[in-house]
């Protein structure tokens, strides 16, 4: 029989993901050996995808006269400019996400009653589908470094160099290299588990003060519980300005590459080739859904505090404690989003599923594109 799942086997997990993008911040607790250490490996595998992007963007220049690899490499160069982007983006905001993540280790160890059952209804509803999402982003990088052999292509891209690379050693060490690559976008990928699990927590913490507040019966009840209720809006609020950066770029990142990968699938191209690149877009459409779902719920949790307070015996306490209900109900009144001015109005499932159908519409219109013209190949 599996063995249930709890709230730090959640944590673990995805600290774990993380690793090879050191994605995940160092506890607050770090020596300066450990930290010196973390900034050496953060340099190193900064240089490490560069040493992919050039050669990748070196095969544009023959878009004349190979198009066709050019459109193939183009996602390559998405996703390794999307790793690049939100590992820097990660290590700016080191300190944000290290406080962050600190709080929410620290309360689901002194998580107690009615707190660790609702942390616990969150793990089983919603951690079997992030873990198969994480394995998945993996599997995917596996399945693009595993394809040379069936496609008879020396490595696991189209990076073009300046010198010639088929002789061993050098061909072994361009393809254990490009791997490398491969595993820490996978790796950044997951960082969508990260986003997910604070957003997450945030949801819970606001449903264990819905918990709260439809029992109050005293006053001094009442204002322990408007204290929790600046403190879970403080969070929140953290939580959603530090990650809202991190999703536009994953945002930005899929579409780049289902706006190309798009290219190939209405394409004549072989279908080894097709379902390789159906990874990519069924990963972009699953990294955003990642991040859309529980910003979705956040948005409803925080707006069930005032319908908790609403559901409390307020009519039948005086008039002082009903006064001071007022707060809360209009702090409710906007509810916490996740949102980039001008560009992600609201994070929601309302927008993923926008976004879903705009990709769609642009695949039919590739199509028509393409048999209008006559045109089989890139």
């Amino acid at each position: 029989m599996l063995r249930k799942l709890t709230t730090e086997n959640v944590i673990a997990f995805t600290r774990l993901s993380l690793v090879i993008s050191l994605s995940w911040p160092l506890p607050a607790t770090a020596t300066k050996q450990q930290v010196v250490r973390f900034r050496v490996l953060r340099f190193l595998t900064y240089v490490n995808i560069w040493s992919l992007i050039v050669p990748l963007l070196m095969t544009l220049q023959d878009w004349n006269n190979r198009p066709d690899i050019c459109v193939k490499s183009i996602p390559l160069i998405a996703g390794c400019s999307q790793a690049f982007i939100e590992m820097w983006l990660c290590h700016g905001q080191h300190k944000h996400l290290q406080l962050l993540i600190g709080e929410m280790e620290s309360y689901c160890k002194h998580a107690t009653g009615y707190e660790k059952i609702i942390l616990q209804q969150y793990v089983d509803r919603y951690a079997i589908f992030y873990a198969a999402t994480a394995m998945w982003f993996y599997l995917t990088a596996f399945a693009v470094i595993c394809s040379p052999p069936f496609l008879s292509d020396p490595f696991p891209t189209y990076a073009k160099y300046p010198f010639n690379v088929n002789y061993q050693p050098l061909k072994t060490i361009i393809y254990v290299h490009q791997s490398s690559v491969g595993l820490q976008m996978s790796s950044i990928l997951c960082i969508t588990l990260l986003i997910a699990l604070l957003l997450w927590f945030a949801s819970a913490r606001f449903d264990m003060l819905c918990n709260e507040l439809r029992k109050i019966s005293n006053v001094y009840e009442l204002t322990q519980c408007i204290r929790k209720h600046q403190q879970v809006l403080r969070y929140a609020n953290d939580v959603t300005h530090t990650v809202r950066f991190l999703i536009l770029t994953t945002v930005g990142s899929s579409a780049a590459a289902v706006l190309f990968v798009g290219l190939v699938l209405v394409s004549q191209q072989p279908l080894i080739l097709k379902v390789q690149f159906c990874t990519i877009i069924l990963t972009g459409f699953s990294e955003v859904f990642m991040c859309c779902w529980p910003a979705n719920n956040l948005l409803i949790a925080s707006s069930n505090v005032a319908l908790a307070a609403y559901e409390s015996l307020w009519y039948s306490r005086n008039v002082y404690m009903q006064k001071n209900l007022l707060p809360i109900l209009l702090r409710c009144q906007k509810p916490v989003a996740v949102t980039v001015t001008c560009i992600i109005p609201i994070l929601s499932l309302n927008y993923f599923g926008s976004y879903i159908s705009t990709a769609f519409s642009y695949f039919t219109t590739l199509r028509v594109m393409f048999e209008k013209n006559g045109a089989n190949e890139v």
